[in-house]
């Protein structure tokens, strides 16, 4: 045992000798005649003056004195043991906020269960310790800045709350290790249970780590573990996987809801580890939305429902460019959800649209838009897609080939064409229809793009008249424009959903599941949406200039293998530290059992000295009320009370941005932190955020200034390819100790791709929090960047599908695009950009079944970053 503060026994030991004197002394008596001294003899030597000290008489009230001093003494000296259980002088902890942190097999839940750890180790934080608390979810923040303010620790803790995502251990052990910069005698405390993904953490960690465990093993949990629809020849069919991830066999029942209304009910029974598929076919085709539920009460709720939207979250967009083409008009029309937009080919501006499918009809604009396939009709010469010479008569018309998918229910025998242009078939394309002069009908992938080719004027022929027509001009959009790339692919929980308005609308608003609206839009189009924080169907409502609503939707789904598990915890045990790797010890104080102890003998004391002294003078009321003011001070310490302190220090926070944008600036924004700091107070501290991509601190709170240049080589900071000021503001916030001003410093040039600044820093100022920026230039010059990257989510083996890439640039520029799937070249290709957006549309095969990575590169003749 050793003590914090010795220095309190010299103290007791003053006491301890006026205590004894007081008893050692000899009293003072008044004088009084009395008639006779017989009676007196016996206290005689008390008057003689030649004997002023005495014995000390044996008394049970000084032996109570003494050892409620001894015990008081003690508690003022802190003492402390060596404990493996203590959290020491300097703790970061850890609380795992992830997805299976929701799980109730222990009560009420896993995560109730790790608050209530962090708030015993909250508890007997001492005086001269610090804790920080860090929220350890997707996203991990510090809620608690080291403080040993057992409230705030206290307040901090209860706003926690466990989302519907992994934990991303990595960068909540790399906030950990800045908070523990400086402080040799830091260590971190995880509190979590077996979804933690241990390798995450560097093996050379600056601090000693130790796991607290949460979770009991062999918790049962039922997981619908996908949701997938297909829509083929009008019929529309899901399939639902459910996955047992408890120890035992379970019986359940999978209902299907369609449009919110149940459809249909599946009883299974799936073995320990096992997996069951159900599979629902002719759907009702005007379906829209799609629910699999689990009936059945297990550890994790979160994973018992999936959702699916059929039919994509937006309208086929169709622009035909023609002087009046009723066949064609309304044969496209004829698909659900499809917008047929008709305008005159004088109408028609060669720029980026917003559509799905631009067919042309007997013209061709000088440039093509980006992005759109194109169905052209009896194409002109010079159209830049085909070579097309003049008319000629057509003999017969025959499918180019046997059983060719888009000739299903489409009879050639008794179509008749008068004549059509004689076209050669390019290397990209194929031929569908021919005769025995030229091809009618080709349809292939030119860069991307997918084209179809169709030789003549339907006016020049019967082939509208026939039953067959409408047939195969649905089958040429749904080749052309496939479902699935019209539909937003069905998003994971904490995914950005990226919406595409309709050409008209001026308005986009997103309601959740749980009824929350949030306007996205404008500014058209709008940025994606990430706040897809909960499981459900997600509504997407546009609104155009006359106030119409056009409602459609997508779905987010909570699908997490490693979550639904429900691993529990493994304890570490305290961290080996030092060459003999000797368990972390660290101490613990006791001073509240000596405390209590005192307590008790002062109350002891009092009662007795009460008793034998029934006399009530104003010595012993004094008395009385000196024991029962220092019985009042060991009351109030055991409670934790202490006295507040009001001061005028300043805590600043620096968030730099460090994102390419500024590159050049990062020494102005150096040199303002360096003149700031150069005129702060001693007794002001600081600290500093760099913010790109993610935020990271780089100095924690200090109040000596040393300060470092901020990173001016990109790949110093390799995350500089965005920026998300927003994220910085608010891991800044989160710095802010107790009984500190809190002005926040923002140096940007306010450029950001993510997050929202400017409500980050009204939510700041709600909470007392300034924040005042310092703008920075940004760097100039021409900018072309790959903007998004598309692809549905679920193709089948084999299966053709496209992926949209969207550009966007500042300036006109030529420029070399490459596709990649799995690594692999898919399609490359140049382009000329003109300022604005670009939107490319490319086609590829799913190869054996898997996960796909699809991404692209561009490279500009004029680019900036």
């Amino acid at each position: 045992m050793g003590f914090f503060a010795p220095t309190a026994f010299l103290a007791g030991a003053a006491l301890l000798a006026a205590i004894l004197a007081t008893y050692l002394l000899r009293p003072r008596r008044p004088i009084r005649r009395v008639s006779s001294t017989f009676l007196w003899l016996a206290a005689l030597h008390d008057l003689e003056a030649q004997r002023p000290w005495r014995r000390v008489p044996p008394s049970l009230l000084l032996l109570l004195q003494i050892a409620a001093l001894a015990a008081i003494v003690g508690a003022v000296a802190r003492p402390f043991v060596l404990s493996t259980q203590s959290t020491g002088p300097y703790t970061i902890v850890l609380l795992d906020a992830s997805a299976s942190m929701q799980a109730t097999d222990v009560t009420p839940s896993r995560f109730e269960a790790a608050r209530l750890k962090v708030r015993r180790m909250i508890d007997v934080l001492e005086t001269g310790q610090s804790l920080a608390l860090v929220s350890l979810d997707a996203q991990p923040r510090i809620v608690a800045p080291p403080t040993s303010d057992r409230a705030q620790l206290r307040t901090a803790l209860d706003s926690l709350q466990p989302m519907a995502q992994s934990a991303n251990l990595a960068a909540a052990l790399s906030i950990a290790g800045s908070l523990a910069e400086g402080h040799a005698d830091a260590q971190a405390i995880v509190v979590g249970d077996g979804s933690l993904d241990r390798a995450q953490a560097a093996g050379a960690f600056p601090i000693p780590l130790r796991y607290v465990a949460v979770g009991s093993a062999n918790a049962p949990n039922l997981a619908v573990a996908g949701l997938g629809t297909r829509v083929a020849d009008g019929r529309v069919s899901a399939l639902a996987r459910i996955v047992n991830y408890g120890p035992e066999p379970a019986a359940a029942t999978l209902v299907l809801s369609v449009d919110g209304a149940r459809f249909d009910a599946r009883s299974l029974t799936i073995d320990a580890g096992g997996a069951a598929d159900a599979e629902w076919d002719d759907l009702p085709p005007a379906a829209h939305t799609l629910q699999a539920s689990v009936d059945r009460s297990d550890s994790l709720s979160l994973d018992n429902s999936a959702w699916a939207v059929i039919g994509g979250d937006r309208p086929t967009r169709v622009l035909l460019v023609s002087d009046g083409n009723v066949f064609v008009e309304r044969a496209l029309g004829l698909r659900p959800r499809t917008q047929v937009t008709r305008i005159v080919p004088g109408d028609f501006i060669p720029q980026n649209q917003t559509f799905d499918l631009v067919v042309l009809d007997g013209s061709v604009p000088a440039q093509l838009p980006g992005g759109a396939s194109v169905l052209l009709l009896h194409p002109p010469a010079n159209n830049g897609l085909v070579s097309a010479g003049p008319d000629v008569a057509i003999s017969s018309v025959d499918a180019a080939r046997p059983d060719d998918p888009l000739l299903a229910d489409v009879p050639t025998s008794g179509v008749h064409v008068s004549r059509g242009r004689r076209l050669e078939t390019p290397g990209w394309a194929d031929a569908v229809l021919g005769s025995p002069e030229t091809p009618l009908l080709l349809v292939g992938e030119q860069s991307g793009r997918r084209v179809g080719v169709v030789g003549f004027d339907i006016h020049q022929s019967d082939l509208p008249l026939q039953p067959g027509f409408p047939v195969l001009m649905q089958h040429l959009l749904d080749w052309l424009v496939p479902r699935t790339s019209t539909a937003t692919p069905v998003a994971q929980v904490g995914e950005s959903v990226a919406l595409a308005p309709l050409p008209e609308a001026v308005s986009v608003e997103v309601v959740t599941p749980g009824g929350q609206r949030t306007q996205v839009g404008p500014p058209l189009p709008p940025p994606p949406f990430s706040g897809t924080d909960t499981p459900g169907i997600y509504q997407v409502i546009q609104r155009d200039s006359a106030g119409r609503e056009t409602t459609s939707f997508f779905a987010v789904n909570f699908i997490n293998a490693r979550e639904s598990q429900l691993k529990p915890g493994i304890e570490s045990g305290p961290p080996a530290v030092g060459p003999r790797r000797e368990p972390l010890k660290a101490p613990q104080e006791i001073w509240e059992t000596f405390a209590a102890i005192g307590l008790v003998v002062l109350a002891i004391e009092l009662a007795l000295a009460w008793w034998q002294f029934a006399v009530r003078t104003a010595r012993a009321r004094l008395a009385l009320a000196l024991r029962l003011t220092m019985g009042a001070l060991l009351v109030l310490a055991l409670l934790g009370a202490g006295v507040p302190q009001i001061g005028d220090r300043q805590a600043t926070i620096f968030v730099a941005d460090v994102s390419a944008s500024v590159r050049d600036a990062r020494p102005l924004a150096s040199e303002f932190i360096a003149q700031a700091l150069a005129a702060k107070r001693a007794d002001d501290t600081y600290a500093v955020v760099e913010t790109a991509r993610s935020p990271a601190v780089t100095q924690v709170l200090s109040s000596t200034p040393h300060p470092e240049p901020l990173p001016g080589d990109d790949a110093l900071f390799p995350r500089s390819d965005a920026t998300d000021l927003a994220a910085g503001l608010r891991l800044g916030a989160d710095l802010l100790p107790a009984a500190y001003r809190p002005p926040e410093v923002l140096l940007s040039d306010g450029q950001e791709t993510h997050g929202d600044a400017v409500a980050a820093a009204r939510s700041l100022h709600a909470r007392g929090v300034e924040v005042d920026v310092v703008p920075l230039p940004s760097a100039g010059g021409p900018e072309a960047l790959v903007e998004t990257v598309t692809a549905p989510s679920v193709v089948n083996e084999g299966e053709r599908f496209s992926i949209g890439v969207r550009l966007v640039t500042n300036v006109a520029t030529d420029a070399r695009l490459r596709v990649f799937v799995n690594a692999e070249p898919l399609a490359e290709q140049a382009v000329s950009l003109s300022p604005g957006s670009t939107d490319l549309t490319f086609g590829a095969q799913a190869p054996q079944a898997g996960l796909l990575d699809v991404h692209a590169t561009l490279e500009a003749d004029q680019d900036t970053l």
